[in-house]
């Protein structure tokens, strides 16, 4: 503000109307953007989780972020029935920025890290069955400790451990 402008009551509500309407804008513009990336049916098939085929249930880390971010989108929209004052607005915009930056990570965690963990979880099982297989054949053809003694493979083997 200028040194010497006074701004009246109804100037405040002005402002703080068109900021609300501008925060407004600018989050849904960037979470249609965020939910658009993939695409539309890819970011609402993220608020189901298929357990068996044919059957879904709500996924509800991700259903409870998305209504946070409804929650932020509605605090935008009646921003200005709380602040009038320029100062305090922009203070509460900037809490908007954090808030929307938060439920992003969780986006991120819930839905990113979780395929990558689901991808290295099915990897990591199928190497241990294969270790699995392996070892179990060993141990059917004959290798292993019993009592602390060598069981040898064959004949030959058991001349070698005397």
């Amino acid at each position: 503000m200028a040194m010497g402008t006074h701004y009246t009551g109804s100037h405040h509500l002005a402002i703080a109307k068109a900021f609300s309407g501008f925060l407004f804008l600018v989050v849904v513009s960037l979470e249609l953007l965020n939910a658009t990336h993939r695409d539309m049916k890819t970011a609402i098939g993220f608020l189901f989780q298929s357990k068996e085929e044919g059957k879904n249930r709500l996924n509800w880390p991700v259903v409870i972020v998305t209504l946070l971010k409804v929650g932020i989108i509605l605090f935008c929209v009646t921003l200005f029935v709380w602040l009038t004052n320029p100062d305090d607005l922009a203070i509460a915009g900037l809490c908007v920025v954090f808030a929307l930056s938060v439920t992003r990570l969780l986006n991120h965690i819930f839905i990113d890290e979780k395929e990558m963990v689901e991808e290295a979880t099915e990897r990591a099982v199928h190497i241990a069955r294969d270790i699995g297989s392996a070892a179990r054949g060993g141990i059917n053809k004959g290798v292993g400790v019993v009592r602390g003694e060598k069981k040898p493979f064959s004949e030959d083997d058991e001349e070698s451990a005397e």
